[in-house]
């Protein structure tokens, strides 16, 4: 199917979908949280539905939680919240401000004050100096942050107030790429710490064969010889994920090995081998 008919497939499937759940649900005082959780198995709908679906959101108690984005999957508010206003906050507030004013004021102020707190990773200086922190905190914090700007955006575009003291501080690291570099491990292993662990992984196994022995970087097998048994091979594995590059160090030994990992952290440290 070309891809733009497939396209205008599943923009009306998501139409349709959402036209249902409005009619079963307009007159339901508490929307249950698992209506929302389905709507993220569509395409996003037009804004004039997303606005009547966002309406539902705001009469939903407790707020619906948990949902999966490109970054993972969350426990919170932010993934429904995400589908509903990314890229059109602006839109459905529009078509909700006539009649719902009070509430999206109450909104606003909410959204921010609840994303205020991952702002301080973006504002300029601030390390991730961590594997985890990096890796799976920064994509969360900064899909909160961009979202909260739009949201920031429209209610001043609509004249919706919030106080002054949740605006949103100016962020230039929320779209800037993350200068790569090697990072050394936490526990700062020498150069000769790693040589006395590939001495001691590359002692063969009595009665093993040469042939038996196999190193296997990025998922290739390459028979290994004995000179290359005595001292570590450095591969390095170019991984895409949020701008950072994955080093990888493998130790052959028998079809087993140590692998060690490094994730990109912006820091200028290089590894030294």
């Amino acid at each position: 199917m070309p891809q733009p008919l497939a396209e205008d497939c599943e923009a009306y499937l998501a139409d349709r979908y959402a036209e249902k759940v409005l009619a079963r649900c307009r007159d339901t005082p508490a929307p249950p949280q698992k209506l929302f959780l389905s709507l993220l198995d569509y395409k996003q709908p037009c804004s004039w539905l997303r606005a009547g679906l966002f309406e539902l959101w705001l009469r939903a108690e407790p707020k619906p939680k948990g949902g999966r984005l490109p970054c993972g999957s969350m426990d919170d508010e932010l993934p429904v919240l995400h589908w509903l206003l990314r890229e059109q906050a602006a839109e459905v507030f529009q078509g909700l401000v006539g009649t719902h004013y009070e509430a999206l004021e109450e909104f606003v102020s909410w959204f921010l004050g609840k994303v205020r707190p991952y702002t301080g990773y973006f504002t300029g200086g601030y390390k991730f100096g961590s594997f985890n922190m990096y890796a799976f905190g920064r994509p969360r914090y900064a899909a909160w942050a961009r979202l909260a700007q739009e949201v920031q955006d429209a209610a001043t575009s609509l004249g919706i107030p919030f106080p002054e003291s949740l605006r949103l501080p100016a962020m230039p690291d929320l779209e800037k790429p993350t200068q790569a570099s090697l990072v050394t491990s936490s526990t700062g292993i020498s150069h000769r710490h790693l040589k006395r662990m590939a001495e001691q992984l590359s002692v063969r196994e009595p009665g093993k064969r040469d042939s038996d022995s196999w190193d296997r970087p990025c998922g290739r097998l390459r028979r290994t010889s004995d000179a290359s048994r005595r001292e570590p091979l450095c591969y390095g594995l170019r991984v895409l994920a949020d701008r950072s590059i994955l080093i990888g160090w493998s130790f052959p030994l028998n079809r087993s090995r140590i692998f060690a990992a490094f994730w990109v952290c912006g820091t200028q440290t290089r590894m030294k081998l």
